[in-house]
This record gives C-alpha cells, sequence and structure tokens, in this order.
C-alpha cells in the first residue's frame, strides 16, 4: 500500500511539474492514504484544488485551514489510489472519448483499439517499475544524477522506455498506434524535458549515444516538444554543467520566429 503511495507521490509530482507555483507531491499518511500537493502561495493552492474539482471527484481535495498553501487529496481504496495517477486517467479518458467513436464504426477498428489499449497497457507497466526506482532528488532544481548510480541508470531506463514508446508509435505502425504519440506519449515527454534531472541524462546519453540513426531520429523528434516546453536541448556543457549563456536550470528563452 505504501509501495503505491510513493509511487503516485514520484508520478504526480512529474505530471503536475509545469502546475502554478507546483512544488512537489509527497506522501501525507497511508492510513487513510492521502497525498500533499505543496504550492509556494495560497493562491496557486486554491487554483489547483478549483482544476481537479472540476474533473474529479470534488470531495477528495481539500485546503486545511492552517496550511493554506497545500492541497489533500484522499483515497478510499488501493483501487482507486490508481486510478487517481494522473497520466493514467488522462489516458483513461482518451480510450473513452476517443475509441468509443471507434467502436461503433466496424469490428476492425475494434481491433485497432484493443491493440493500442494492449500497447498502452504494457509501456504503462513498464514505467510503474521504472518511476519506484526514482531518485529523491529527483526534482531538486539544478540537481543530475552522477553517471554510474543508481539514479543515473534508472533514469536512463526512464528514457529507454521513451524511446521504445516513440518507435512503437511513429516505425513500428504508425498508421494503428501515432494517435497515442500525439495525444499522450509527446505531452507526458515534453514535460519531463522541463525537469533538469531528466534532461541530463538525456542529453548526455545524446553525446555519448552508440545506438545509432534511429535514435538520432528519436532525438530529433524531441526537439519539437523542447521548443514547446521553452527548454533547450542541446550539448552536456549547456545544460549539465552550466554556461554563462544560460545559468544552470534555467529555461530557454522562447523564439522570436
Amino acid at each position: 500500500m505504501s509501495e503505491d503511495l510513493q509511487t503516485l507521490a514520484k508520478r504526480s509530482s512529474i505530471s503536475y511539474a509545469n502546475e502554478p507555483g507546483f512544488v512537489d507531491c509527497t506522501v501525507e499518511s497511508t492510513s487513510p492514504p492521502v497525498l500533499v500537493y505543496r504550492f509556494d502561495s495560497e493562491g496557486n493552492a486554491h487554483g489547483f484544488q478549483t482544476r481537479r474539482q472540476q474533473v474529479s471527484n470534488g470531495d477528495r481535495y481539500r485546503i486545511p485551514n492552517h496550511r493554506q498553501d497545500m492541497v489533500l487529496e484522499y483515497h478510499d481504496s488501493p483501487a482507486s489510489l490508481r486510478e487517481k495517477i494522473p497520466l493514467v486517467t488522462a489516458c483513461l479518458a482518451l480510450v473513452v472519448s476517443t475509441y468509443a467513436t471507434y467502436l461503433s464504426s466496424s469490428a476492425i477498428k475494434v481491433n485497432e483499439n484493443s491493440a493500442r489499449a494492449q500497447l498502452f497497457a504494457n509501456f504503462q507497466q513498464q514505467y510503474s517499475v521504472i518511476a519506484s526506482q526514482f531518485p529523491d532528488h529527483l526534482l531538486v532544481p539544478g540537481w543530475h544524477a552522477e553517471r554510474g548510480s543508481p539514479g543515473w541508470w534508472a533514469l536512463k531506463r526512464y528514457w529507454d522506455l521513451c524511446y521504445a514508446e516513440w518507435y512503437a508509435t511513429q516505425k513500428l505502425n504508425r498508421d494503428l498506434y501515432a494517435p497515442l504519440w500525439k495525444s499522450y506519449y509527446s505531452g507526458v515527454i515534453g514535460s519531463a524535458l522541463t525537469i533538469h534531472s531528466f534532461r541530463c541524462v538525456l542529453e548526455e546519453r545524446i553525446e555519448h549515444q552508440t545506438e545509432g540513426r534511429p535514435y538520432r531520429e528519436f532525438y530529433d523528434a524531441l526537439q519539437p516538444l523542447a521548443k514547446e516546453n521553452l527548454v533547450s536541448l542541446g550539448p552536456v556543457e549547456d545544460s549539465c554543467i552550466g554556461s554563462p549563456s544560460r545559468p544552470l536550470g534555467q529555461k530557454a528563452k522562447p523564439s522570436s520566429n
């Protein structure tokens, strides 16, 4: 039970990294199961609570009177905990809204939906294992894992998984799986690019990569996602060591084009 909560907290910290004023998500208690989302101000906390209540059970999200900069999320059971993983919830909404149309068209569409759902489930299972191994300092500004450390290997495996997601949706069977990339994976990976520790391992791998052309194509595919999220994806010395032109952890300025 506590392992489920810890995985949820880590994944929520990544999913909500771009929320205004979001600091982190931690486990408040295991009995009852409660997660706490911390923000830098009361206004940002209340804004987050309002947005979550619009798409979920409003009773689950409460702000304690003595901690106005925090939003507590209450859960009923391990099953409901898993349902509340933000990225899974987003995909289930995609399945419900988009696949319902496919299912009504033909038996072929039904098979396509099943194939997409199976692919997604396989990748989610792999992600859950990797996320449970993420380092504790994952979201600390300017921090990056030492090459060869357990945290570095966990982040490397995350990018291995992202590569597999890109390859399956863009190369393996683009006609069948491309909607998953456009509606889901590209957004999740784009958010990961804004996190310094994730980006450093990716850039280091790209600089020393030995995988050949397919991985280089994957790297090229990430460039538009980096630009959309206002970050530079380039040489290791620029992002992980810091430079006079762009201090450590600072986002790149948007293009004037």
